[in-house]
């Protein structure tokens, strides 16, 4: 896509900058990637005749062509974003799409979801040693779940905080940082590799940890998972910072 030149106000007129740095029209491709209307060889912006966000079912849209469908409490701003069933979910640029609770999407793609960025927020409580699955903003069975439709690879950047509350250890606490890395291949998913740990500052033993598992259910989700000791009383927050590529997004 070339870089825009300028708006012409009067017309709505989108003008772009060639690779030699001169002004021109730009072509059909140009024009898309902006939300216009390619025509009589020049790409024009369509009117808003809305001139304040939408309110429905306690949700937010502020632009053009986005949906929000079997969710409420979202807040999409920009261009032909969706929300399929993701309660309060943060949609931000171009033809981004969130499917999961409480998700920070960010996008901008010539497809749907086809490039984005996501921040997913975990929280949880361990009393034992055996892992124990954490969820999206503390609510059960709202998990990481994954587009089984598209081909889909996932990497993300994980900080793991885990802090102690019973006064058998008040204060021991762990702040990890990893990275890792599913796919969805013909609607299966699985992770590539294993779980990498960047740094691990802690003050408590050895056995506190934590883990990402492909599940197979429907749809497919990663769990996420911590582990305390016995006796101890741990509270959890895991916070994602997700890369997707859909290659076949629609």
């Amino acid at each position: 896509m070339k870089q825009v030149a300028r708006i012409i106000t009067n017309t709505k007129q989108v003008k772009f900058l060639d690779p030699n740095g001169a002004e021109v029209a730009g072509n059909a491709d140009d024009c898309r990637a902006v939300g216009g209307k390619f025509k009589n060889r020049i790409c024009v912006l369509p009117s808003i005749s809305q001139a304040q966000p939408s309110f429905t079912a306690n949700n937010i849209s502020a632009g053009q062509g986005n949906s929000i469908e079997l969710a409420q409490n979202c807040n999409v701003t920009g261009n032909y974003n969706q929300v399929l069933g993701a309660d309060f979910a943060t949609v931000q640029g171009y033809n981004s799409k969130a499917i999961r609770f409480g998700e920070f999407v960010q996008g901008f793609s010539d497809k749907v979801a086809r490039a984005q960025r996501s921040v997913l927020m975990f929280q949880g409580r361990t009393t034992d040693a055996n892992y124990t699955e954490v969820y999206l903003g503390g609510v059960d069975n709202k998990r990481f779940i994954v587009d089984e439709i598209k081909q889909t690879l996932i990497g993300f950047e994980a900080y793991v905080l885990g802090f102690r509350v019973d006064s058998g250890g008040l204060g021991q606490s762990m702040n990890k940082f990893q990275h890792a890395t599913f796919a969805v291949t013909n609607g299966e998913l699985s992770q590539i590799s294993t779980t990498g740990t960047k740094t691990n500052n802690k003050n408590h033993s050895n056995s506190w940890n934590n883990r990402y598992t492909a599940t197979s259910d429907t749809p497919d989700y990663i769990k996420v998972e911590c582990k305390g000791v016995s006796g101890a009383t741990i509270d959890w927050t895991v916070i994602l910072y997700v890369n997707e590529l859909r290659t076949d997004a629609i």
